[in-house]
């Protein structure tokens, strides 16, 4: 549950995040350079808002001009916002592409982001063990490049517990039927 201060409690931040994404998606946000980080921020401003649908959408649009495009940090950025705009095992497929295009890139900051989202979307469907690995080179990769506000994401990540009746109430089954599934997933 979002505190009152996320941008969908509070009007004034709401106006303030939407606003850019309504001039972004009014444009047209085309395929230029400039216009591709515009869109990714449009659809990580949408998922703020809590407007997943439109979010799937915007990523979508820019998942297919940067495919046209081809420089791998463009579309391990894409693939990162496509990832976390569809969640689900879908979205951590998305996320793992995200890191694998991102390993042929320099933008190892970039890498460090997906690596912990890759981790944190694990961590959510339950598979604690293979969260592990992204998120321990995500910690890595953003002390090496002095990014804080990661690591202590990652961090927080790496440490956050669930009830065990918060684990049961999304994941059908029992505990030992859920780390057996994990393990077949590759966890």
């Amino acid at each position: 549950m979002r505190g009152s201060g996320s941008p969908r409690a509070d009007p004034r931040k709401r106006s303030l995040i939407s606003r850019p994404v309504q001039l972004c998606l009014a444009r047209g946000c085309g395929a230029p350079k400039f216009e591709m980080s515009a869109r990714v921020g449009a659809a990580q401003a949408l998922l703020q808002l809590g407007e997943r649908e439109r979010a799937r959408g915007v990523a979508k649009a820019e998942l297919a001009d940067v495919k046209v495009f081809g420089a791998p940090r463009a579309l391990g950025i894409a693939l990162r916002v496509a990832g976390l705009a569809h969640g689900g095992s879908k979205g951590i497929d998305l996320l793992g592409d995200s890191v694998a295009s991102l390993r042929k890139s320099p933008a190892v900051l970039e890498r460090a982001h997906s690596l912990a989202e890759l981790g944190a979307a694990l961590r959510r469907n339950g598979c604690r063990s293979a969260a592990r690995e992204p998120l321990s080179e995500a910690l890595d990769l953003a002390a090496r490049c002095g990014a804080r506000s990661l690591v202590a994401r990652a961090r927080r990540t790496q440490s956050h517990r669930r009830a065990p009746t918060a684990r049961m109430a999304h994941w059908p089954g029992s505990v030992k039927s859920q780390r057996t599934a994990c393990r077949a997933a590759g966890g």
